[in-house]
């Protein structure tokens, strides 16, 4: 799809995803395969520095990239500002966000930005976020027990949809 017909909002509430350097196609597959389950009304990859739509990344998505329209770009930080003149939200995952995901707004028509599998969004896209959040850690796993802090983005992705389609 292009970009312009990818992102064309109704108002509603509903959700899309941008991904900012994911570089493993398994993981590239069950984002895919999430975004269809919770549907994701889009998905905005970039060029370069990304993992491409491989046959792994398809395998693993097992229907989820029939299923939901993406559109590839060269230049990610532009696209996020044609999202937002479309009328979305730009909510960036980070682990060193301050809120977590149960405190946002779910009933607003949010573009979710997940970045890099080893150093999360890049500093031009986690300026570009009108809000960032965050997954909070339990038990054993809280940083602050000197726990993982982090889940692997796929897994992560999963988790914000959920949250955000709730």
């Amino acid at each position: 799809a292009s970009l312009d017909e990818l992102v064309a909002n109704d108002g509603q509430r509903a959700l899309w995803l941008a991904l900012d350097g994911v570089q493993d196609p398994q993981n590239l597959g069950s984002i895919f395969r999430s975004a269809a389950f919770f549907g994701v009304r889009g998905v905005i990859l970039p060029r370069d520095r990304a993992a491409p739509l491989t046959a792994v990344a398809y395998d693993v998505a097992t229907g989820g990239v029939e299923h939901v329209p993406f559109t590839t770009v060269t230049n990610l930080r532009r696209a996020i500002e044609r999202a937002r003149k479309a009328g979305l939200w730009v909510l960036g995952s980070s682990e060193h966000a301050e809120r977590t995901v149960e405190q946002v707004d779910a009933a607003r028509p949010w573009l979710l930005v997940l970045g890099n599998e080893e150093q999360g969004l890049r500093r031009l896209t986690l300026e570009s976020c009108d809000e960032l959040c965050r997954i909070p850690a339990a038990g054993t796993a809280d940083p602050a027990s000197g726990g993982l802090g982090s889940l692997n983005v796929g897994v992560a992705a999963g988790v914000l949809m959920a949250a955000l389609t709730r």
